[in-house]
């Protein structure tokens, strides 16, 4: 039993003057809690973490016992409950059978001092326990986890390791038997740098948990680890220590941070150093179309849109690759619906198929990758497509009922600049891919469907009351299955 951790009983009796008598019988320095209802006490019991035995007398529940007994089954910590009956004889039997571990009676004053007793040790038995099962899970995490974990004995600024695991010295080249009894910066840090260990060590000393980013020098370079202190028990002078290596997520994050700066830069120079010349072209164009009529004219027309077309493509490319970072709850009914008003779909029908949740995206990323695969469907199909969105196995799909992909062409959809339209300038499905893959999904082409199917994977799914109330309302207006 932890030196800092005091039994606490729970003492349930209906009569005031009986469960007074029973507290009174307790010595001072158990924690004594008291109720006079089961239904009280059960309800404490399914919150609260600190009552390790029931001291439960024979006048609650109608005088059922048995009954009372029962309502404390299936509790979640499940303490131990001793009973306190005055026909002890008479109940005990029924009494264990219903899980009381003990059944004494409380007639005398003597009596009632052999029932808080048997309630303090029955609590403290349970706290052994529960901290040997504890102790077990932790050894079970210690020796097969991929962290580097030290115990390690603190005082004031140094901490002397106690044991090491196989992974803790792998990650610093050492067997873990000889680590016992190092100074634990001598071993992670080199000499002009153990200033920031012994600061680490203070204050996991002073009672608090640390959580810091830190370098270290293993496996023969320098890599970044997360570090996290652990009280082995409360005001202990032993702590654990954590190393999580996370050197290539912070190197993915840093890279992820550079093309976005890339794409960034991509973008202005799209927005800006390509469009500004191309509407000064589009204005001389007007001008002389006004002044002269000659066919070469509207092949310049027709080139200055295209131009236009390819720029926003290529320019919603750019934006569109950027990682989500924050995804927000969002209803994928509410976001295809409002992409769908979007598009100039003439006489083309949308069918969404109901369903519960709703998914983690970027809302205005995610309205444009439907968006792309709408104009898409009317581009390859004609005015009259039917699409059809709805969930899939792992994420959703979006589909429509034209000739399909030929299969020669389906791996190679989502190529930019690839397009089997005539005026198609090939970055649509692009464009839905990156923003599939900023997302963190993976898309693909259903070949077995009839029509062209996108399926998108790795999609997380929430709960729909995490939804904003306006868009949860929105939702309610539409009816199931109904095409638009």
């Amino acid at each position: 039993m932890s030196d800092t951790q005091r039994p606490s009983v729970l003492c349930v009796v209906a009569a005031d003057e009986r469960r007074a008598s029973l507290v009174d019988a307790f010595d001072e320095s158990i924690s004594v809690e008291t109720m006079a209802s089961v239904d009280d006490a059960v309800a404490m019991l399914e919150t609260s973490v600190g009552i390790h035995c029931v001291l439960l007398g024979d006048d609650v529940r109608d005088g059922d016992l048995v009954e009372a007994i029962e309502q404390f089954d299936g509790l979640i910590l499940d303490p131990p409950v001793v009973a306190v009956a005055e026909d002890r004889v008479d109940v005990a039997a029924a009494a264990l059978d219903a899980g009381a571990v003990d059944v004494v009676d409380d007639g005398s004053a003597v009596a009632r001092r052999l029932a808080v007793g048997r309630a303090v040790r029955a609590a403290e038995r349970w706290i052994r326990e529960t901290e040997s099962r504890s102790m077990s899970k932790v050894r079970t995490l210690f020796e097969n986890t991929s962290d580097g974990i030290v115990e390690a004995k603190l005082s004031g600024e140094t901490a002397i390791i106690q044991q090491a695991n196989h992974a803790f010295a792998s990650m610093f080249g050492a067997e873990p038997g000889t680590l016992v009894g190092q100074d634990l910066d001598e071993v992670v840090l080199p000499p002009s740098r153990r200033t920031e260990g012994r600061d680490i060590n203070r204050r996991v000393a002073n009672g608090e948990r640390v959580e810091t980013e830190v370098r270290r020098f293993a496996a023969d370079e320098v890599r970044t680890f997360l570090l996290r202190s652990v009280a082995v028990t409360r005001g202990s002078d032993r702590a654990y220590f954590v190393y999580t290596d996370v050197t290539e997520r912070r190197e993915r994050e840093r890279e992820l941070q550079r093309q976005n700066e890339r794409l960034d830069e991509f973008a202005g120079i799209v927005s800006h150093d390509l469009r500004n010349p191309l509407t000064v072209a589009r204005g001389h164009h007007e001008l002389l179309d006004d002044e002269y009529d000659h066919p070469s004219l509207d092949e310049l027309g027709w080139a200055l849109d295209r131009m236009e077309s390819l720029i926003a493509d290529v320019l919603q490319l750019a934006r569109t690759g950027k990682t989500v970072d924050d995804p927000q709850p969002a209803s994928l009914k509410h976001v295809v619906r409002e992409a769908w008003s979007y598009c100039d779909t003439a006489s083309a029908s949308l069918t969404v198929v109901e369903h519960d949740g709703a998914l983690l995206a970027d809302p205005e990323r995610l309205s444009a990758l439907f968006e792309n695969l709408y104009r898409n469907s009317v581009a390859h199909v004609g005015d009259d497509v039917a699409v059809t969105v709805e969930r899939a196995a792992r994420g959703f799909a979006v589909a429509d009922d034209g000739p399909g992909l030929p299969v020669t062409d389906a791996s190679r959809a989502f190529e930019q600049g690839f397009t089997t339209a005539e005026n198609g300038t090939g970055f649509g499905l692009a464009i839905v891919e990156d923003i599939a893959e900023a997302h963190g999904w993976t898309v693909r082409v259903d070949p077995t469907h009839d029509g062209a199917r996108f399926v998108f994977e790795g999609v997380e799914w929430v709960d729909a009351d995490r939804l904003d109330p306006g868009e949860q309302s929105g939702d309610a207006a539409v009816d199931e299955d109904a095409g638009v």
